[in-house]
């Protein structure tokens, strides 16, 4: 070990004469400690509804996408076949989706919502099955019966509706008989339009409600799916003309793979877009809220490491006599500032490893015991977890960079007084 840091571990650990120099460099470890410790907590509750919210999206909507590059509805004719003679024919799963703005009306009550017209294959690749809250999933290829339509739960909790699908323990919350069905009212595309009459603007629909979905997202909560025949029929398009083509490759297909395999099929009028680029305003929103997290919790450490050059300064002044010495002794200045310095980063590393480990142990315990949740009831949940060594190893460079250069400044500042003792 240099001479350096000889002098730095033993000013670190040494007793002081004034126990006021002491109390703050543990003061200032403490808050070092903790600053670094709540940033792993934050940022891994924050990185649990991260993910949560990413799951819910594995069971309402596929990973991949296809779209015109105007966000128009287009005939998909031709590109399922170009696909399905693609190289990966085998190996991608594909679902049609039409998607509109309308209004149902539900007991007096008219609501808006995304509706969204699904063929039976979408219905393999997205498991909304499994998310019935009660009732049925929706049948396809209806001839004789109402249509089905399959409502998010958010749609009837927003307007206070309660509907009786069964005698489901479940709903005893919804529980009213419609005494018709509910209509669902699109904007007329096509055909005559009198403007003494209004109501000719809208195609209206009959339709069954066959079931209500849990709460998933918050886009999911808003909308209906109905076969995607009837919509077309509504919105007097022809058979083929979608919003966007549904994919599903199998596990062995990287991104790259599928990119480069349907690039050729896509040309400049289609994009393939993954799950970040369907919702991109819900990505830049989660990236962006992590940094502000990141700037918040530093500015907090900055205000701890201010007590890191307090104690700094105290420890200098009171070994005043041993610089003395040292410079007598042929110690270059650059060397003594060094020793005060490193003391400081020594300090702050003990404090941010102290606090990392602090913060690693609260989060693996409230994954493995559940120990604090949010929320009231029936919605009441774990705080979610999630530790990545991304943010540990962020986190960490950080903590020293600020403790570091909280050190280094008492040792500029008070070089001209100690030169001239």
């Amino acid at each position: 070990m240099s001479f350096v840091k000889l002098l730095a571990v033993r000013y670190l650990f040494s007793k002081t004469s004034l126990s006021a120099t002491r109390w703050i460099s543990i003061i200032s470890a403490v808050a070092i400690g903790v600053v670094t410790a709540a940033l792993v907590c934050v940022l891994s509750v924050y990185n649990g509804y991260t993910a949560m919210i990413l799951a819910s999206d594995n069971d309402s909507s596929t990973e991949y996408v296809i779209r015109e590059v105007s966000q128009k509805n287009f005939d998909a004719t031709t590109l399922l076949n170009q696909i399905k003679s693609s190289e990966l024919s085998d190996k991608i799963h594909t679902g049609l989706v039409l998607s509109s703005q309308g209004v149902i009306e539900i007991a007096g009550e008219h609501i808006p919502l995304q509706i969204h017209g699904i063929n039976q294959a979408y219905s393999e690749l997205v498991p909304l099955k499994k998310h019935i809250y009660d009732g049925s999933y929706i049948e396809f290829h209806h001839i004789t019966h109402t249509p089905d339509i399959l409502l998010g739960i958010g749609l009837l909790q927003k307007n206070s509706l309660n509907i009786n699908l069964t005698e489901n323990p479940k709903l005893i919350s919804l529980n009213i008989n419609l005494t018709e069905n509910p209509k669902l009212i699109l904007p007329r595309r096509q055909g005559f339009i009198n403007p003494l009459a209004p109501a000719s603007a809208f195609e209206e629909r009959s339709l069954h409600i066959s079931g209500v979905l849990k709460p998933l997202s918050e886009d999911i909560n808003k909308s209906a799916y109905i076969d995607i025949d009837v919509l077309q029929d509504m919105l007097s398009l022809p058979q083929g003309v979608v919003s966007a083509i549904a994919l599903k490759p199998d596990r062995s297909i990287s991104q790259a793979t599928l990119r480069r395999a349907l690039s050729p099929i896509l040309g400049t009028k289609y994009k393939l877009l993954n799950r970040e680029e369907q919702y991109p305003e819900r990505t830049f929103l989660i990236k962006s809220e992590k940094i502000m997290v990141y700037l918040i919790m530093t500015f907090i450490l900055i205000l701890a490491a201010f007590n890191l050059s307090s104690s700094l300064v105290m420890l200098i002044i009171e070994k005043r006599k041993n610089i003395n010495t040292l410079i007598s002794l042929g110690a270059q200045s650059n060397k003594i500032r060094w020793i005060f310095t490193l003391t400081g980063i020594l300090t702050s590393t003990i404090g941010s490893i102290i606090g990392l480990s602090f913060g690693l142990t609260i989060c693996l315990m409230q994954e493995r015991f559940a120990l604090l949740y949010t929320g009231e009831g029936a919605s009441q949940l774990p705080f979610p977890v999630d530790v990545q060594l991304s943010d540990l190893g962020l986190i960490l460079i950080i903590t020293l960079i600020v403790s570091s250069i909280s050190a280094f400044l008492p040792s500029i500042f008070l070089r001209g007084r100690f030169k001239h003792s």
